[in-house]
């Protein structure tokens, strides 16, 4: 029996996240505070479990690390998170992507609602 394929070209994207992700559009601003967080250039995006950085460096899986995060007069938030995948930026050679998950932390995961829900507010009134 022959198989027929598409080629990966013709193939839909297919996002592997559990949560919808907030593109960030300089809203929102994180800062590491523990010793071993990267040194971030960006953020990504965010969402409800978790982030993605722009970083100068590459960070490797499973990196623990606590961040701050706070939209501009709005809640702040500060939270574990752990690296999940990394890799170089497709459009900067100077630029690693990484993808970083909360762990459970159910008065984080309330903070990091009202993060989100106040940045949708936000751009909701613009």
């Amino acid at each position: 029996m022959k198989s027929h394929t598409a080629p990966v070209s013709e193939l839909p994207a297919v996002s592997r996240r559990r949560e919808p992700r907030l593109f960030n559009e300089w809203l929102i601003s994180v800062f590491p505070v523990s010793a071993n967080g990267p040194a971030v250039v960006g953020l990504r995006d965010i969402g409800f479990r978790g982030f993605a950085l722009e970083t100068r460096q590459a960070v490797a899986p499973r990196t623990r690390a606590r961040f701050v995060f706070a939209a501009s007069q709005g809640p702040i938030v500060e939270a574990d998170a752990v690296a999940i995948h990394c890799h170089l930026s497709l459009r900067n050679d100077d630029i690693w992507i990484s993808g970083w998950e909360f762990p459970e932390q159910p008065d984080v995961d309330e903070a990091i609602d009202r993060l989100v829900d106040y940045v949708l507010d936000d751009l909701s009134l613009r």
